[in-house]
């Protein structure tokens, strides 16, 4: 009987198809199933996931998100800050996306 070696290339892969899908709840779900699985989120895989939600309007849930990657050490991207402050800007939380841009200008990081 062969078995199969899932990988964090697996995980980001259905993440980012859960996103194209509109499909945050089943996103989030991937990303908690890789712990059990002692694979790591990457910027990739956490990316994904906010992606998922902002194209969902969780803007919640992307600070969420932002707040793990953060204290995870995850690496931030303009990708994982672009989602966010759109997101932000969904929930008509203009503040909130004004911090993220303020943010983003701190850490010498620029829109491409």
């Amino acid at each position: 009987q062969s078995t199969v070696e899932v990988t964090t290339m697996n995980f980001n892969a259905m993440i980012s198809a859960c996103e194209k899908g509109g499909a945050w709840e089943q996103a989030l779900a991937f990303l908690f199933a890789m712990a059990p699985r002692w694979l790591e989120h990457d910027t990739v895989t956490c990316s994904a996931a906010i992606s998922a939600c902002e194209k969902c309007s969780r803007w919640e849930t992307v600070l969420e998100l932002l707040r793990y990657m953060k204290v995870s050490s995850v690496q931030l991207d303009i990708i994982t800050f672009d989602a966010a402050i759109l997101a932000c800007s969904r929930g008509l939380k203009w503040q909130c996306s004004l911090n993220l841009f303020c943010e983003l200008s701190d850490l010498g990081m620029t829109a491409p």
